[in-house]
């Protein structure tokens, strides 16, 4: 059985979505999943092992040993999703050998078939494409082995269709959803995307890769690929041409951070062909890689906002990620926290046109998050969108732009019989500042699971008390108590209902629904009151220490088991003492809830408890921390 406290360790990972409802992320050698409305759901394992010290479940059965297997499976590593089918793949931390990619069905993970690894390295990557016909993953660079690989799946079978050979070191993939013969790998360190294509003449495939450099200058140490989005739409948002699908729009971070380039994959329309060219990719001895006409990056601008006493370029945004929505929107995350609605303008129907596509410096919407974005990723009916931030907050919000934000957007188009949007030289995108920040559309985000984060747990106790009340039985309440860094005492209760870890049918994964604590209260320590002898009279003044809880004990009175004194030390040797009481509550009380005063249920459920807490005492004991106490 397994208690959720905490943020099950997400820390800004990618986020995937499951259905409408539930979204996860990987965390350690699982996967923890999440329900938008409620919070953690359950989590899922890989059991795949030689023995039982990597089975992490009850005792070891020899049936679900598997010779075939080569090397130690330690723990899922990547997961792709498809909607289409209801399908998911995992691939697998593997020690001392390659691993493979497990297909199964979302609704009871049972494994439908096994896309064997023909390298020898383990894989860092795997994608569907949209209709979950092809899946395409990526060997790990380390070894040696590293190449991109293409299944073709039928029912309940996946056989190798292409592979090659990268000399780019890559870890991402992304599959154009419009068509699967044309995907884009990149890597973490790197200016450079490889364009994949996929050429079927009578049955028979192929498969080309194409290198193309985004950089802003020659020196490419410190210019590296945030993200690449395809962009399936034409002028009016529908694809008259197939030519119009294959186009990506790459966003670059670090030194170069904030610049976009355009890459059109497909062949150029009414135009005359580039000419070949061949270039030397830096870091790679030896290795030279060609590229053909149309494989180019276009520098299109820098995505900027306005900032007071910035007047001429704006604040350059420094993303972490982005997504495409189905409005023609572009959404990025950024380093501070910001999460905003850039336009797609009108794109032209002729891929030999050289129209701007984005409206630099016109964010539609803005969303203030506490901390850098991690991860931002949508739901399946494409409504709203999950972000994660790298301290571990998750917050939803819709997807699509609020009535203002397009009444104001259609307003600027309007306002002097001008589009304001058209396309500008590329030095002069960036520089305009007509809309200030003030007055972008402001998204109020929803917290998913907000009682899951409460600073990082240094301490944990657990406490069963009694209740006062004039009946004759008895009623307990029990709880945890858990210590923060961020000074905050929080109790949690535990659901009623418990579920048993059971073991998928076809096997695959393990599962596991976890009984999700609730928090109930919290206390924050550090607060005290100061005497402040000034103008001739006596007050106090609140003074905030902001301390970590190194350590939580309790004193229970016997006769007054329903009575409880917490003892707590802080990191910076102080020594606080809080009362709990537990009371009988009836609904005819003329009492609220408040900070210190909460309302639960007994642990039999046959009542209602008021919660009550107190400080009566505190006194620095000593200079370093207090951090045992028996």
């Amino acid at each position: 059985m397994v208690d959720v406290v905490g943020c099950l360790g997400y820390c800004g990972q990618e986020i995937f979505f499951l259905d409408s409802e539930r979204f996860g992320f990987i965390a350690g050698r699982g996967v923890c999943i999440y329900d938008v409305k409620k919070g953690p759901r359950e989590m899922i394992w890989s059991f795949k092992s030689h023995n039982n010290s990597n089975n992490s479940f009850g005792n070891y059965d020899d049936t679900e040993k598997d010779d075939s297997l080569t090397g130690d499976y330690k723990g899922i590593k990547k997961i792709a999703v498809n909607f289409e089918n209801k399908i998911i793949a995992l691939c697998y931390r593997v020690s001392g050998g390659s691993g493979d990619v497990d297909i199964l069905k979302i609704n009871d993970q049972s494994l439908l078939c096994t896309a064997e690894n023909p390298t020898s390295a383990e894989l860092v990557e795997v994608k569907f494409s949209r209709q979950g016909d092809r899946l395409f993953a990526i060997s790990d660079a380390s070894t040696g082995d590293h190449e991109i690989l293409i299944w073709k799946l039928t029912g309940t079978k996946a056989v190798l269709l292409l592979s090659a050979k990268l000399n780019l070191v890559c870890k991402y993939c992304f599959v154009n959803p419009c068509d699967s013969n044309y995907f884009v790998l990149y890597g973490d360190d790197s200016p450079y995307i490889v364009v994949g294509v996929v050429t079927e003449i009578l049955g028979q495939y192929s498969l080309k890769l194409f290198p193309v450099k985004c950089s802003l200058d020659s020196n490419t140490e410190n210019t590296k690929i945030q993200y690449a989005l395809w962009i399936p739409i034409s002028a009016g948002g529908d694809v008259k041409n197939p030519d119009d699908s294959n186009r990506l729009l790459v966003g670059l971070g670090a030194a170069a951070a904030g610049a976009v380039f355009e890459v059109r994959c497909g062949p150029l329309v009414n135009s005359a062909p580039i000419q070949s060219q061949t270039i030397a990719v830096p870091g790679i001895s030896g290795s030279i890689l060609s590229t053909q006409a149309g494989y180019v990056g276009r520098y299109l601008g820098r995505f900027t906002v306005p900032s007071a006493g910035i007047e001429s370029t704006g604040r350059i945004l420094i993303p972490t990620c982005a997504i495409l929505s189905s409005s023609q929107n572009i959404v990025i995350g950024t380093e501070d926290g910001s999460v905003y609605w850039f336009p797609l303008l009108g794109l032209p129907s002729n891929a030999s046109e050289v129209n701007g596509i984005v409206g630099f410096t016109s964010p539609l919407q803005q969303m203030v998050l506490p901390n850098a974005v991690g991860s931002i990723t949508m739901d399946e009916e494409f409504s709203f969108i999950v972000v994660g931030t790298r301290a571990g907050d998750i917050f939803k919000a819709s997807l699509e732009l609020k009535e203002t934000s397009l009444l104001n957007y259609e307003g600027e188009k309007r306002g002097d019989g001008m589009d304001h949007h058209h396309h500008r030289a590329d030095d002069e995108i960036g520089m305009s500042l007509a809309n200030a920040l003030i007055d972008v559309e402001q998204v109020q985000p929803e917290i998913v699971g907000q009682e899951m984060k409460s600073g990082s747990i240094l301490c944990c106790k657990y406490l069963s008390m009694g209740v006062k009340c004039a009946g004759r039985t008895k009623p307990t309440l029990s709880m945890f108590l858990t210590g923060s860094h961020l000074g905050i005492i929080t109790f949690w209760r535990q659901q009623a209902a418990h579920t048993v870890e059971n073991l998928t049918q076809g096997g695959g994964i393990r599962k596991s629904a976890p009984r999700a604590i609730s928090s109930i209260l919290n206390i924050t320590t550090g607060q005290q009151r100061l005497p402040n002898k000034s103008h001739g009279h006596s007050s106090a003044k609140a003074v905030c220490r902001n301390p970590a809880v190194c350590t939580i004990d309790f004193i229970q009175f016997p006769e007054k088991p329903y009575f409880y004194l917490i003892f707590v030390g802080t990191d910076d040797g102080w020594l606080e003492i809080w009362s709990l009481e537990a009371l009988e509550h009836s609904e005819e009380d003329d009492v609220k809830e408040s900070p210190d005063q909460k309302i639960v249920d007994d642990d039999e459920g046959s009542g209602l408890v008021r919660l009550v807490t107190r400080k009566i005492y505190d006194y620095r004991l000593y200079h370093t921390a207090l951090s045992t106490m028996v």
